[in-house]
């Protein structure tokens, strides 16, 4: 420990056997960098011995092993009543990741998460991987963040999602905002077609009408386009490259192949 502490270390992790509580007590003592323990420990029974005798400068419990999301926020509570930071443990796949920043949004004594790249199980588990910024801040972005609005509406593309992929010609569907000059965006669906159908106009009408039939007025897909969907190699829907598609095509109205639109349709 305190060679480490030369070279400006911001903590020392696991430096003892997980149930050596006595070494822990006598290693914080002694020890001029932030000792942190915590990863394989179960329940907040196993912590609060380690924050009662002041073991640890950090917790580290990980919501994969110490019984979920619940019982490690209980714990990261138990570790701001004794003043110790909490740096959770769940970095090794991205929903660990987003669990974990989903935690530290939510107690007192988080400021860091522990972070792990290059690794496929962070940046091919999810369709928009996690990046950190030029100051090591790392931004969660989730389905919410998918919301869009048109004519001032509220638009969720799970829902629309859901109702399409009833339609039997549906094998995939994903809903993104397609810009529009009068309501800025309207709801557009790309869709992967099941194999016997066609992608033709009276396939997209028919689409069309049931979700139309399905859901509020203001909700409904107003331009469908026949496509095979990008994926990350988990087989994850990039729902942000079809955003960017239709962020890239600005005011253009010229339809792409196989694409219609509510007005053409009528």
């Amino acid at each position: 420990a305190k060679t480490l502490a030369e070279y400006d270390v911001v903590w020392f992790e696991e430096a003892l056997p997980p149930d050596d509580l006595a070494g822990y007590v006598e290693l914080r003592r002694h020890s001029p960098v932030p000792i942190a323990t915590g990863e394989v420990l179960t329940r907040r029974q196993s912590f609060r011995p380690f924050l009662e005798r002041g073991a640890v400068d950090i917790i580290q419990p990980d919501c994969t092993k110490c019984g979920g999301i619940t019982e490690a926020w209980r714990i990261a509570w138990m570790a701001y009543e004794h003043n110790v930071l909490y740096v959770p443990h769940g970095w090794n796949t991205a929903i660990g990741l987003a669990a974990d920043l989903h935690l530290v949004a939510a107690v007192p004594v988080a400021r860091y998460v522990e972070y792990l790249t290059p690794c496929v199980y962070l940046d091919e588990l999810i369709t928009e991987p996690f990046r950190p910024d030029a100051e090591g801040y790392l931004t969660y972005v989730g389905r919410m963040d998918d919301v869009f609005k048109s004519s001032d509406y509220r638009i969720s593309p799970f829902e629309l999602e859901s109702v399409l992929i009833e339609h039997p010609a549906v094998a995939e569907a994903a809903v993104v905002p397609g810009p529009d000059a009068l309501r800025l965006s309207v709801p557009k669906a790309f869709v992967t077609l099941a194999a016997h159908c066609n992608p033709d106009a009276d396939t997209a009408r028919a689409i069309l009408r049931h979700v139309r039939e399905r859901v509020a007025p203001y909700k409904r897909i107003r331009r469908l386009e026949f496509a095979v969907l990008p994926k990350t190699i988990s087989g994850k829907i990039r729902r942000v490259e079809l955003r960017k598609l239709e962020e890239a095509r600005g005011t253009d109205t010229t339809r792409r192949p196989q694409e219609f639109w509510e007005e053409d349709l009528r």
